[in-house]
């Protein structure tokens, strides 16, 4: 299954927040659950700058628990990861913390805040 792409979705959760979260737990319009995951890599001293990518299902607890616990490879457990995206691909809403829409290509065009994004 690939990652779909030009579509919101709502951070249901979020965590290791660094400049923007580098995990989510996110809710797509067909209310499938989501998990974007890059945590702190020791061997480089940072966050990496890729994501990643989990396609839960429908189920809340399921993809709860499954945010929450990880197994021993670091992966959202019982859960293989359908690859990975860049986190220049990644648009959040001006809160950073509650949608994050996803771009093709390489980077997503940086676009001038509207006078409606909050400060």
């Amino acid at each position: 299954m690939a990652i779909p792409t030009l579509q919101w979705r709502r951070i249901v959760e979020y965590g290791g927040f660094h400049d923007v979260p580098h995990q989510i737990l996110a809710l797509d319009r067909e209310m499938a659950f989501w998990i974007f995951e890059g945590g702190f890599d020791d061997a480089i001293d940072d966050y990496p700058g890729q994501l990643k990518v989990y396609r839960i299902g429908h189920d809340s607890a399921a993809a709860r628990d499954a945010y929450r616990v990880r197994d021993a490879d670091g992966n959202a457990q019982g859960f293989e990861p359908l690859g990975s995206i860049a986190l220049n691909r990644i648009e959040f809403d001006g809160t950073l913390r509650n949608s994050m829409f996803i771009h093709n290509g390489l980077a997503y065009p940086k676009r001038t805040p509207s006078r409606f994004d909050p400060a």
